[in-house]
């Protein structure tokens, strides 16, 4: 979990709201913790210049209270340059086994907008996928997309936060025979402005390919 603590989070989250952008990034941060499974290694990065490591990798049922108080209590203040939270989040994850994925919580706001891009198309390279979710009225989408795009994740508004845990494979068990489809990314030229109300009653596991695009599952 990749998190922006720059001083820009800092302000409301929009015209109307009471809360402010740093309060939903650990709520929406904490909930991505809560859907992964207990076999789960996960690790936290905060940023604002600089990464700075908050808990190292390890399994979510040995540390998921301890990890949620550590996100309660980051305290936002700098610049931003999400370059470097993509580079030490990299580092992190450079050795580790199995699937590798960067979920990095931020309103696009950066002072280094071609590192940043480079850096998350070079984690793709070492296959590492970087999904983002944009938090704040303000959030430079645009930027935010472009990242999850070369980092071959996808981007979110925090609304579909929940989305990640499918992608995750955690998602929850279908209550009847019949599952129903759902759209994981509303950005890639396939699925924009796609209605999708179907609904399976089988399928055939398959395994995507490292730099494939998730659209439906």
């Amino acid at each position: 979990l990749l998190i922006d603590i720059s001083g820009s989070t800092g302000s409301s989250l929009g015209t109307g709201s009471a809360s402010t952008v740093e309060e939903v990034e650990k709520a929406l941060a904490i909930g991505v913790l809560s859907d992964l499974r207990p076999e789960d290694r996960v690790g936290i990065i905060a940023f604002n210049v600089d990464p700075h490591t908050v808990a190292e990798l390890e399994k979510v049922s040995d540390s998921k209270k301890e990890l949620t108080s550590k996100i309660q209590r980051l305290i936002y203040t700098g610049s931003t340059l999400i370059g470097e939270g993509i580079r030490g989040a990299s580092r992190m994850l450079a050795e580790a086994d199995g699937s590798k994925n960067i979920v990095l919580f931020s309103d696009g706001k950066s002072g280094s907008m071609g590192d940043d891009l480079r850096l998350a198309k070079f984690a793709a390279e070492t296959s590492i996928k970087v999904y983002t979710v944009g938090v704040g009225e303000d959030t430079d989408k645009e930027h935010m997309q472009a990242l999850a795009k070369v980092g071959n994740g996808a981007y979110f508004e925090p609304s579909e936060a929940q989305k990640l845990k499918i992608i995750f494979g955690t998602g929850e068990e279908a209550p009847t025979d019949k599952m129903k489809l759902e759209k994981l990314n509303n950005n890639h030229f396939i699925t924009r402005n796609v209605k999708i109300n179907a609904r399976l009653q089988g399928f055939n596991q398959a395994v995507p390919k490292p730099n494939a695009d998730a659209l439906v599952a």
